[in-house]
């Protein structure tokens, strides 16, 4: 089949996997020239192509070629991308059904950060409830519900079940992040669950070391992905209010929390208000 025509009864397939192929060489190689063109204008912004580029010109001889730098890069934004904007997606619906949680962590924000610069990750440790709301999000809109397939390296058995070695094996994080037996209350929307009981809060076990997997197909962008959602919380916070619309009749209309279909939990499309808190947030949000 590799080397007959595409042309063949039965084989356009092979045309469409070319096509594949090549918008896989764009995904990678476009926005990495981008970077090259720009650096050799001197006008390029830091990132991570940029350092690494930057590094491999002044090092001749480094062990990491081009194109290893071009597709590490493309494989940080497209690993992780469909999670990211699943979880992006759910935090936004939570906040606009669940708004006394959203103003609690703005008035975190505002005691903590004030109200004339966005938050940075210098302020994360004092700013514990707005973490508190990014690790229910997680837990409460599990983005990957049974993670990624393992296979069972040897012969196992897990209470009545034998498992043969070879087996393909899924936890169901859902299912985990959901136990009463672990998390009160388990589809409340409830972030004092992750504040410490001296916090005021409950003191319930991290989503985080769950959440994300386990073993050696555990996400390895965790720490990026928990990093860049809680920048993307705290930013909102910070600048915005997000609430239901309003009908003809002035009555609030909430969005419907529902999933759409895909081994990535994502809700469905939904309509919400999102607006400055005030003109000096406006500002902010421009930033």
């Amino acid at each position: 089949v590799r080397y007959l025509p595409s042309w063949l009864p039965g084989l356009g397939f092979k045309k469409q996997a070319l096509q594949w192929r090549r918008d896989l060489d764009d995904l990678a190689s476009i926005p990495f020239n981008a970077v090259k063109a720009a650096l050799a204008s001197d006008d390029a912004p830091d990132s991570y192509v940029a350092a690494h580029l930057r590094s491999h010109t002044s090092k001749p001889n480094a062990d990491t070629s081009e194109e290893e730098i071009m597709w590490s890069a493309a494989s940080l934004y497209t690993g992780g991308s469909d999670t990211t904007i699943a979880g992006l997606t759910a935090f936004v619906l939570l906040m606009c059904l669940h708004r006394d949680a959203q103003k609690r962590a703005q008035e975190e924000i505002d005691k903590v950060v004030g109200n004339d610069r966005l938050p940075t990750f210098a302020d994360m440790a004092d700013l514990p409830y707005v973490g508190a709301c990014v690790k229910e999000t997680l837990r409460y809109w599990t983005v990957a519900p049974l993670g990624l397939p393992h296979r069972a390296m040897e012969d196992g058995r897990y209470h009545d079940y034998d498992i043969p070695a070879g087996s393909t094996v899924l936890a169901n994080i859902w299912g985990i992040m959901h136990d009463e037996t672990i998390y009160s209350d388990p589809f409340a929307f409830k972030p004092e669950r992750f504040l410490s009981k001296t916090a005021g809060g409950l003191g319930e076990p991290d989503c985080v070391p769950t959440v994300f997997g386990y073993g050696r197909r555990i996400c390895p962008g965790m720490h990026l992905a928990e990093s860049s959602l809680w920048m993307y919380a705290a930013c909102m916070f910070a600048a915005l209010d997000i609430a239901p619309v309003y009908d003809e009749s002035g009555r609030e209309v909430p969005p419907v929390a529902e999933a759409g279909p895909g081994i990535i939990s994502i809700p469905k499309p939904f309509v919400c208000d999102i607006t400055p808190r005030s003109a000096a947030s406006a500002v902010l949000g421009t930033q």
